[in-house]
C-alpha cells in the first residue's frame, strides 16, 4: 500500500507543482498582482 502512495503520490505531487508555477507565470504575464514575486523575493517586474 506505501509502495502504490509512492508510485502515484509522487507524480501526482510533481505535477501539480509544475501546474501551480505555470499558473502563477500566466498571472505574471497577465499583469495581475501575485505571480512569482510571491515566491522569488529577488525578483520584482
Amino acid at each position: 500500500m506505501r509502495l502504490i502512495f509512492k508510485i502515484f503520490a509522487l507524480p501526482f505531487l510533481l505535477v501539480l507543482s509544475l501546474l501551480v508555477a505555470v499558473l502563477m507565470f500566466l498571472f505574471e504575464v497577465a499583469g495581475w498582482p501575485g505571480g512569482f514575486c510571491l515566491w522569488l523575493p529577488g525578483y520584482w517586474p
